[in-house]
């Protein structure tokens, strides 16, 4: 797009060659400027280090997706990092971190590796049980009376298992 504002922090080496910007906050447009419409911009903080000029560390689209380590956010909040993305949620009392999905409509978390699907976590809008479901179907079934069903979606019972049950005796007593 084209560059609507730059605004650039920095230094020169003592000599006064060779700038080096440490920081710079850039809008562009999404398009061709028009100064009509002014069409809505992207924003992006780029800073550097030693190693990498002018990185983009901080990217808002003209859509309102916010990427945080990624230009090209696919999301609401896309955190990357090509080596680990940790999101840390800190307060000095209670931390809570809520999935609201409205009325119609399931909370899921996914849990993936190379973008694909391998488990989720999910709350049922029609049943609304919590279900830990694998790449292959529902492993877990918890109720809201406290039944759970492993392998089984419809738990008829405290402890409802589908399939085979191992139960590996202790070599030692345990205390109590």
């Amino acid at each position: 797009g084209e560059e609507i504002l730059q605004i650039r922090a920095g230094a020169k080496d003592i000599d006064g060659s060779n700038a080096a910007y440490g920081a710079q906050i850039v809008a562009e447009a999404a398009g061709a400027w028009d100064d009509v419409t002014h069409s809505p911009t992207d924003f992006k903080v780029n800073l550097s280090s030693n190693t990498d000029f002018l990185t983009t560390r901080f990217f808002v689209s003209a859509s309102g997706d916010t990427g945080i380590g990624t230009s090209t956010p696919d999301s609401k909040l896309h955190v990357y990092n090509s080596t680990s993305a940790n999101l840390k949620l800190q307060t000095g009392g209670d931390s809570t971190l809520v999935i609201d999905s409205g009325n119609a409509s399931n909370s899921i978390i996914n849990l993936k590796r190379n973008n694909s699907n391998k488990w989720n976590i999910l709350n049922n809008n029609s049943s609304d049980v919590l279900n830990i479901n694998s790449n292959t179907g529902t492993a877990i079934t918890i109720e809201q009376d406290g039944d759970v069903g492993i392998g089984s979606g419809t738990p008829i019972a405290k402890l409802d298992v589908a399939g085979k049950i191992a139960i590996t005796a202790e070599a030692s007593t345990p205390s109590q």
